[in-house]
Order: structure tokens, then C-alpha cells, then sequence
């Protein structure tokens, strides 16, 4: 999914930026622009400096773990729901998976076992059929790789 340099972690946590270079690059006007920096603001993207500059926002160590607790709580809660629906066939896909993930870890293939491992958990998730927990870890997801990418850790995928 492509939201843009901010969302998808092209920008670096505390990197400077400016109105001018973000509007001529988005080519959009200055007002909308500014429309989605007060948004970006309030969901904590994005902070504004004392000098009236704009910062990417940043994420301390807490955070991190307290985003890794909220995630590895609800995938709990969600495993003990799917098992109770587990069929050979959902066995078996999640055994394909696993034996792609350690396939591509042996070709140190780390963006594939990445995806892999994100696909898996979200298998399970589907395998849970709850739709609020899977909401919640969507948002996530979402909020995690940006947020934890300046400390060298993705919370996205584990």
C-alpha cells in the first residue's frame, strides 16, 4: 500500500520539512496542504518546533514496547479464538507458510520472510473471526512501521 513518504517510513523520525518543498512535491496547493499537516499533527505524525517549523514525529523506546504489548496481547487472544476453528487445511497452509519463511531465511531473503511472517499472523487473525481485535492490530500495523523505523525496530512484523 502506498500512502506516501510519511506513512510508508521514507522520511526519518525528527527529519525537517517544509511547506513549499511538500506542496511542490505533492503538487498540491498550500491551504489543502496544510489541511493534512493539522491532521497529520493531531495523529502524532508529524510536531510542530517552538521556530514554527514541522518535524517528523518520533516514537520513544516505552512506546515501542507498549505497541509490541498491545500487539502480542491481541494475537494471543486471537490464537486461542482460532484454534478452536483450526481445520487440517488451515494447518496446513500455516506449515507452507512456516516452511517459506525458514526457506527464505536460509537465502537470507529477509524481505520475504518479512512478508511472510505478516501474512501468517494475519492468517491467523482471519482464523479468529474477530473483527475488533483485527481493527485494532490494522491501526497497528499501520501506525508501527514509521513510528518504530528511527529506532531500528519494526513492530509490524514479528
Amino acid at each position: 500500500m502506498d500512502d506516501g513518504p510519511l506513512i510508508d517510513g521514507e522520511l526519518m523520525p525528527d527529519e525537517r520539512l517544509t511547506e513549499v518543498k511538500l506542496a511542490e512535491s505533492l503538487q498540491i496547493s498550500r491551504t489543502p496542504l496544510r489541511q493534512a499537516l493539522q491532521r497529520l499533527e493531531t495523529e502524532g505524525w508529524i510536531r510542530r518546533t517552538s521556530t514554527g517549523g514541522i518535524r517528523v514525529g518520533s516514537v520513544s523506546e516505552l512506546e515501542i514496547e507498549a505497541l509490541y504489548d498491545v500487539r502480542s496481547t491481541l494475537e494471543s487472544l486471537m490464537l486461542g479464538q482460532a484454534i478452536t476453528r483450526l481445520r487440517k487445511p488451515d494447518i496446513s497452509r500455516l506449515h507452507s507458510n512456516l516452511a517459506a519463511q525458514k526457506r527464505a531465511l536460509v537465502d537470507r531473503d529477509f524481505l520475504a520472510t518479512a512478508d511472510l511472517s505478516e501474512a501468517f499472523h494475519r492468517e491467523i487473525w482471519q482464523m479468529s473471526y474477530n473483527n475488533v481485535c483485527i481493527d485494532f492490530l490494522e491501526l497497528i500495523v499501520r501506525f508501527s512501521p514509521r513510528k518504530c523505523m528511527g529506532n531500528g525496530i519494526n513492530i509490524g512484523v514479528f
